[in-house]
């Protein structure tokens, strides 16, 4: 019928990209019965997921590295004026791609693990820059202080 058309289709244009990117033909394949939506693939922590975070990982720290050359060679030869304390963040805006949660839980355990600092735990989490994730946490631990129990209410009132 018509869909296996399509499916030949399809995978004669993913071997072309394929060798246009330099792999061989076949690298890519496609034969209809794999189909899945962004949410499949995220919920799943497929390996497709992995490789895409993972990508981004590198192509993050590579953006941040160039933008900081790019402002050290600006302060070197005066091109422009450059702020002391600049701060370089790359948003890939995976929100179609993203499970808020699994994200959450993923930094939520590198900060309980002592493995990150819970400011940057919030940095990621919440997407907001240092000093409001520092802010946030002084105003949590403010308010968590100022939260005691009633002691009149506790044990029935006498000693």
């Amino acid at each position: 019928m018509r869909v296996e058309e399509h499916v030949k289709a399809i995978q004669s244009l993913l071997d072309l990209f394929a060798m246009q990117i330099g792999f061989s033909p076949g690298v890519f394949s496609f034969d209809g019965q794999g189909v899945k939506t962004a949410t499949e693939v995220v919920s799943e922590n497929s390996k497709t997921f992995q490789t895409k975070n993972s990508h981004e990982t590198v192509i993050e720290e590579g953006i941040i590295n160039l933008i900081t050359t790019i402002c050290e060679i600006a302060k070197l030869y005066k091109v422009f004026t450059v702020p002391p304390d600049y701060d370089v963040t790359v948003d890939f805006d995976d929100s179609i791609a993203e499970d808020r949660d699994a994200n959450a839980n993923f930094y939520l355990k590198l900060v309980n693990s002592g493995l990150m600092p819970r400011y940057m735990g919030l940095m990621h989490i919440l997407k907001v820059p240092e000093e409001k994730a520092r802010e946030l946490i002084k105003e949590a631990k403010e308010e968590a202080a100022t939260e005691l129990p009633d002691v009149s209410e506790i044990g029935g009132g006498g000693v």
